[in-house]
């Protein structure tokens, strides 16, 4: 390396003068890491080529969910009446059609975990 050898620790200024007498293209790179005093060869090696990964980018937040959730309260109800008819179903749409419906859902259910 052509910083070997190099009196430490030395500003930018002290480490491009020194590598400007023996390469002309390492002193035109050291020109571009920051001014400041370096106490090691890696901290200068850091600034030229990076090895310590990016941070990582920030989470996106979470955005407010549309509408209301499945089930409607009884999404956060511990202990829901489970198979109870939507009360505020449509009139085409009867209980005991809801009823069925829910039979037939957990028939098909049962069936998956069976076979």
């Amino acid at each position: 390396m052509v910083l070997e050898g190099a009196p430490l620790p030395a500003t930018r200024d002290a480490l491009v003068a020194y590598a400007s007498r023996h390469d002309r293209e390492a002193a035109d790179a050291l020109m571009r890491i920051p001014d400041r005093e370096y106490a090691f060869i890696d901290e200068v090696g850091e600034e030229l080529a990076r090895t310590h990964p990016a941070p990582p980018a920030a989470e996106p937040l979470p955005r407010p969910e549309s509408g209301e959730p499945p089930g409607g309260s009884d999404y956060t109800n511990p202990q829901p009446i489970s198979g109870q008819a939507d009360p505020a179903a449509p009139p085409d749409y009867p209980a005991s059609k809801q009823i069925e419906a829910q039979a037939e859902t957990l028939k098909k259910q049962q069936s998956r975990q069976e076979g």
